[in-house]
């Protein structure tokens, strides 16, 4: 418990400091209170996966203090320096969120993990970094090239998975694209992107979590007694995609509506092809889980009790359905 407290006070260290310094700490204190969570003592086979983030995020931070210190001689005019440190600065928090081209260890690490570690990774770990992208002067360029490289290995990364967290692996890839772009429009556009990103990576953890999920096949084979509930993660799954008119077309909507306006025609190109590709691969489990399953003897029965059926319904409900953004949309608009 005194982890958790400590991840979630690093979080707000890094939100209210004004030194790079204190910044610096603060994703300091982030890292070694997650590593403990990551630790399995029952299991040392899965202790690759704390070792591995440590040294990612190690050097992440490193390559930050480079460019903290190169920043820091800029005074005497040096726009090469001032440029370069930038560009470092990039560099670090792109390998720190596991943006493309430095994704490579983010699926990996992801596969060895709980479901809840799995959801801290994927939305709170990436706040740090993405809050720190907004004090650095904005370098459009390399923002769009990390846009462009996250959408396209997050759409066609999850194409031939079977395991659900690397499929959610590359889905979060993808979705850092969009909240790239966001950083880059409003903080209103990042702040509705994230919190529905949050809270759908929520409920697909928790359902996971409570049904011991680990693989598509397990989703498939469920018993045909729980149709609505398969039905109901399904449709979590469209919204996710960005189906309309569920809350994730809304959101992506408003975000493509700013680019277009901003004449960013190819990135939002590229953007909504890799959208296209993720709803691809997500109504193909889809038109599996609700239309093939029932035919196979291989069935399993939901592990957690009907308690919480009824509130994951709720929960659901609320985040799909887009119409209570839409005052929003057209206030933003």
């Amino acid at each position: 418990m005194l982890f958790y407290l400590i991840l979630f006070m690093s979080i707000m260290f890094q939100i209210s400091s004004t030194t790079w310094f204190s910044l610096w700490v603060a994703m300091e204190m982030n890292l070694l209170s997650f590593i403990p969570l990551l630790s399995n003592p029952k299991n040392m086979l899965f202790n690759e996966g704390p070792m591995k983030y440590f040294l990612i995020q190690a050097f992440g931070s490193v390559i930050l203090l480079m460019g903290w210190l190169m920043n820091s001689y800029s005074y005497l005019n040096n726009m090469y320096l001032f440029s370069m440190s930038n560009v470092i600065f990039y560099i670090s928090l792109m390998l720190k969120l596991g943006a493309a081209p430095f994704h490579f260890w983010f699926p990996s690490l992801m596969e060895n993990m709980s479901w809840l570690n799995s959801f801290l990774l994927m939305t709170w770990q990436k706040l740090g970094p993405l809050i720190l992208l907004t004090y650095i002067s904005k370098l459009l360029f390399f923002l769009m090239m990390s846009s462009f490289f996250s959408s396209l290995v997050g759409g066609l990364g999850g194409l031939n998975q079977v395991s659900m967290r690397k499929i959610f692996a590359y889905s979060s890839i993808g979705h850092i694209s969009w909240l790239l772009m966001s950083l880059m429009l409003n903080e209103l556009n990042f702040i509705l992107y994230y919190l529905f990103y949050f809270f759908m990576m929520f409920l697909f953890s928790l359902i996971f979590y409570l049904n011991l999920i680990s693989s598509l096949m397990q989703l498939l084979f469920y018993k045909e007694s729980f149709y609505m509930e398969k039905f109901f993660i399904m449709l979590s799954f469209l919204s996710l995609g960005g189906m309309p008119p569920l809350s994730g077309f809304f959101v992506k909507w408003m975000i493509l509506n700013s680019l277009l306006i901003m004449n960013i025609w190819f990135i939002s190109f590229v953007m909504l092809f890799s959208t296209l590709i993720n709803l691809y691969y997500y109504i193909r489990i889809f038109y599996s889980t609700m239309m093939l399953s029932n035919f196979s003897p291989m069935m399993i029965s939901f592990k957690f009790s009907f308690k919480y059926l009824y509130l994951i319904k709720l929960i659901i409900l609320m985040m799909m359905f887009s119409v209570l953004f839409i005052p929003i949309g057209i206030w933003v608009l």
